[in-house]
């Protein structure tokens, strides 16, 4: 697909109006003339001395320390630039083991949480975030025998519980697991049960653009050729005349460019935009 050079411009007004400036360099990594090392440094502001994330990283959740979607995060930056980082993620790795308690789950809420600005969602309990995290850090290139075993552990009860029927937006924890953990007993069961629905899920969540967001995008090679080519194409139909993607959480502008980078950078390291 073509980009209309003008259409890029205005998401690169966007970007640099309303996003931070990590989300300045990654447009600049992948549509200007900036580099990895840039990104990383300003991905690495948001690591604590523990190794873990936070600072802000996660939008939604401005407390300064290591929270378990603050390290979500940064291993979508890092995969996004396909750039494993050996000291950020050993460093990270460090604060895992920490911090992981006796279920296999990164507690939560983070310390001091609740007097920092949040959304009122993340008052919540986050108990699968762990297997988000260890897929992607798989899929980075970088396992460990402690935190493996009690993810192995986690991952099969909750398949044993019950997979998503149907799949909602935030079931992709699992998913990420059993894709890149290929000793997990019951990844092919997993795989056949997410790998059948994608198709009904996509639909249903069409305004979401689920394919080319930070939480579905892996789901990409489980899919055909032509699923992906025209949700590509309704993801690029749907941008607006200032360069956003509509954002499904009115309440929440600050998404806006993340969501709308998340997508044209995803787009574009899948090989869906032509020079």
């Amino acid at each position: 697909m073509k980009i209309d050079p003008a259409v890029l411009q205005r998401v690169k007004e966007l970007v640099f109006r309303e996003g931070r400036l990590l989300e300045q360099l990654l447009f600049e990594r992948f549509f200007g003339h900036g580099t990895k090392s840039a990104c990383l440094r300003a991905l690495r502001a948001y690591q604590n001395g523990d190794g873990g994330f936070g600072n802000g990283l996660e939008p939604d959740l401005l407390v300064p320390a290591s929270s378990g979607i603050a390290a979500e995060t940064a291993l979508f930056t890092l995969d996004l630039l396909s750039y494993p980082h050996t000291h950020t993620l050993s460093r990270l790795i460090l604060w895992l083991e920490d911090i992981v308690d006796s279920r296999g789950v990164i507690p939560h809420p983070p310390a001091e949480m609740k007097k920092y600005p949040h959304q009122p969602w993340w008052n919540g309990p986050d108990e699968t975030r762990i297997l988000a995290v260890l897929g992607l850090l798989r899929k980075l290139g970088e396992r460990d025998p402690y935190l493996d075993a009690h993810a192995l552990l986690l991952a099969g009860r909750m398949t044993e519980r019950g997979l998503p029927e149907p799949i909602q937006l935030y079931d992709y924890p699992l998913f990420l697991y059993a894709l890149y953990t290929l000793e997990f007993p019951m990844r092919g069961k997993v795989l056949t049960h997410y790998r059948e629905r994608l198709p009904a899920f996509l639909e249903s969540h069409a305004e979401h653009h689920p394919l080319w967001s930070r939480y579905w995008h892996c789901a990409i090679p489980l899919l055909p050729a032509e699923v992906v080519q025209r949700e590509a194409e309704c993801w690029l139909a749907a941008l607006e005349e200032d360069g956003s993607l509509p954002n499904p959480y009115p309440q929440l502008p600050w998404w806006r460019p993340i969501f709308t980078l998340d997508g044209l950078c995803l787009l574009s390291k899948h090989h869906l935009l032509e020079d």
